[in-house]
């Protein structure tokens, strides 16, 4: 599920940012930043990262996408300070 404006996008992830989901998530935040979007992602209902996961949500992170409402396992991956929990 994803809201948008002109500007900006929300995309609201659920389940599990592992293998071939890894590549979409990727292709869609690159898409969407190369576009000159501001990006927040909410990771509410993600369960689990793998390495490849855990690295490119660190990768959009350092990119100035907005990550929220992560769950204490997301953050840690992340090493989140807690004003993002």
């Amino acid at each position: 599920m994803s809201s948008s404006t002109e500007h900006e996008v929300a995309l609201l992830l659920e389940g599990q940012i592992i293998n071939g989901w890894v590549d979409v998530l990727r292709n869609f935040c690159e898409q969407e930043l190369l576009q000159g979007r501001g990006l927040t992602l909410n990771l509410r209902s993600v369960l689990f990262a793998d390495n490849a996961g855990a690295a490119l949500l660190r990768d959009l992170k350092q990119r100035q996408v907005k990550m929220v409402n992560c769950s204490t396992f997301i953050a840690q991956l992340l090493n989140l300070e807690s004003d993002f929990l």
